[in-house]
């Protein structure tokens, strides 16, 4: 098995993945972590995808639930 070694970054920062710069916000806890987590959810929810059983999911749902994400 693979050993990944992951970091907690506390500033803005940039991931290269294969050529794609991927921006990512510093984690964050508490309320600002819950209220982002809970419009998530009511965003898939409301797209129709069962984020808690996604086999069988049709692709193109996916894209739709992943177009609902802000940006």
């Amino acid at each position: 098995m693979a050993t990944k070694t992951f970091a907690i970054n506390t500033k803005p920062h940039v991931a290269d993945v294969g050529g794609t710069e991927l921006l990512f916000q510093p984690e964050v806890m508490g309320d600002d972590f819950m209220d982002a987590y809970a419009e998530l959810r009511n965003k898939h929810q409301n797209s129709g995808v069962d984020l808690d059983d996604l086999q069988g999911t049709d692709p193109a749902q996916l894209r739709v639930a992943a177009r609902v994400l802000p940006s």
